[in-house]
């Protein structure tokens, strides 16, 4: 089996998925566990506000297999920088699998992440009244899209200590790392959010997944999902319109959009400094009304989701796969850049959704800020491409600036070197 490490073409970070080939029990797991990176939810289903984040997900058919483990264990693990590696195992334990994680553990343990999960003994009907409370309200058809969101949650935490690594490498480089927060801010107003926002931070508390024999690990915001609640995590005695403004711009947004979130002064600001500094935006619609006033904020500029089934469980998903989107597409900018300008990287900055005057204008203050002796920098933004008048706008936006920015989408600074690479050939 190779030790090297990951090949020069190998992507930021992938998810591996090793369960025995002969329980079919895990099969349902393994596609809840790719469907919510993939997008590839069935509507309806809890995992159906899922974005495609362009992780890739591998599920071996049979890992415990000589042939994995001689030709491919490796080359699987030398495609990413860094594996999630989620282990499916039934109540009793398959001990070839223990071996096959063992072995991969040992030799690429600086670039595995370990999640390994036993999978719930199975109640009949007739052992209702003999199984233990927890048992009878574990609520099975939850466990499946509770281990996906863990997961996420696993992916998005590396990417951020890769963003963080890649980013003390080099004196220009992209968003400001020291910052970002591993968090999902939650906006709403008083006056009639509170409930949607306590069901939402009740849930989050309850899909916690910890692995066997954990249970006396300590519990950081770092290790598990959590949310930032101002009724919460504002202290006594701390400033809180400060604090809401550092986290508003520094974390996940869920927005919370009631009838009265546009009136309110604070969730305004929340919003537009969300917007301004780049922060993925998810806006949860709750409005009852047949009609309403314009908007006064750029609502349309970011992922809608509605909960009209109450599967807040969506909500959560679609924030996790926002950020987790934007991760992975800051760490292949920064890898391409790198190969535009081999000896130092450049201040760049990718905006997480179609670019708005908000958000353009505090990607040109970021760029100025970390530009120091660069007299370039980049803005990256999602497909599709600007044309027109859009493009001519944004243009002149990012063009009030000491630094000369190039915007463009991935495809096109893809295009851009796939350019300089064949005029050196």
């Amino acid at each position: 089996m190779s030790r090297g490490g990951a090949s020069v073409t190998a992507t930021a970070i992938q998810v591996v998925v090793l369960r025995p080939a002969s329980d079919r029990d895990t099969d349902a797991y393994a596609r809840t566990i790719r469907s919510a990176f993939d997008s590839s939810g069935i509507a309806g289903t809890y995992l159906d506000g899922a974005l495609n984040t362009g992780v890739p997900v591998l599920i071996p058919q049979d890992p415990t297999g000589e042939d994995f483990k001689e030709h491919h264990a490796a080359a699987m693990l030398d495609a990413a920088v860094f594996t999630v590696m989620v282990v499916l195992q039934p109540s009793v334990a398959n001990p070839k699998l223990r071996s096959v994680v063992e072995d991969l553990s040992s030799h690429h343990s600086a670039r595995i992440g370990l999640m390994e999960y036993y999978l719930p003994r199975k109640i009949e009907l007739t052992d209702v009244q003999q199984a233990a409370p927890s048992d009878r309200v574990r609520e099975q058809d939850l466990q499946q899209p509770q281990l996906a969101f863990e997961v996420l949650q696993q992916v998005r935490l590396r990417l951020l200590e890769y963003g963080l690594k890649r980013g003390s490498e080099a004196q220009g480089g992209g968003r400001r790392r020291k910052t970002r927060e591993p968090t999902l801010f939650l906006s709403h107003a008083k006056i009639d959010g509170i409930p949607t926002a306590l069901s939402l931070l009740n849930l989050v508390m309850r899909l916690r997944f910890r692995p066997k024999n954990e249970k006396s690990k300590k519990e950081t915001s770092e290790e598990v999902s959590r949310v930032y609640y101002d009724a919460v995590d504002i202290k006594p005695g701390e400033n809180w319109q400060k604090e809401l403004l550092r986290h508003s711009s520094s974390s996940v947004m869920i927005a919370l959009r009631t009838e009265a979130y546009e009136t309110r002064t604070w969730c305004r600001k929340e919003y537009l400094q969300a917007e301004t500094h780049g922060m993925p935006i998810v806006v949860v619609d709750l409005r009852t009304q047949q009609h309403h006033r314009p908007e006064r904020l750029p609502f349309g500029r970011a992922t809608t989701v509605r909960i009209h089934d109450g599967n807040l469980l969506r909500v959560l998903v679609c924030a996790l796969t926002a950020d987790v989107r934007l991760l992975r597409i800051e760490a292949l900018v920064a890898e391409l850049l790198r190969r535009l300008h081999p000896r130092r990287l450049p201040p760049f900055v990718v905006l997480p959704h179609a670019p708005s005057e908000l958000s353009l204008a505090g990607a040109r203050a970021e760029i100025n800020r970390r530009a120091g002796s660069w007299k370039l920098g980049y803005v990256i933004y999602p497909e599709p491409a600007l044309h027109g008048v859009h493009a001519t706008a944004a243009r002149s936006i990012l063009g009030q600036s000491d630094v000369r920015i190039r915007f463009y989408t991935l495809a096109e600074l893809r295009q851009r070197l796939l350019g300089k690479s064949r005029h050196a050939a």
